[in-house]
């Protein structure tokens, strides 16, 4: 049920790692492994931790190729939000202007 948000959080998790945001990949990791429990916490996924302002999952900045990849799995993961109906008005906003800088080559 969770399969293309797994992989999502997964690579996620490697970029914020690689790029030494621990907090955060720490956070997606959670996430990640409760999905793997009869309870995910979809709570979360959908919370400040991934969605809120300076310090969230989202907020980081990576280098070249990997912040457009990381762009997209987030756009990814808002967009498997809204198919689980979990979507939050700020996880569409981020996810339109993600994909309004990738549309640009920013």
């Amino acid at each position: 049920m969770y399969e293309a948000l797994n992989a999502d959080l997964t690579r996620l998790s490697e970029l914020l790692q690689k790029y030494g945001h621990h907090g955060q990949s720490q956070v997606v990791d959670e996430i990640l492994a409760s999905l793997a429990t009869p309870h995910p916490d979809l709570k979360r996924l959908a919370g400040i931790d991934m969605w809120g302002g300076s310090g969230a999952v989202w907020d980081v900045c990576l280098i070249g190729d990997d912040e457009k990849l990381f762009r997209q799995t987030v756009v990814r993961v808002a967009s498997e939000m809204d198919r689980l109906k979990i979507g939050t008005e700020r996880s569409r906003f981020i996810a339109k202007t993600f994909r309004d800088w990738l549309d640009k080559g920013l």
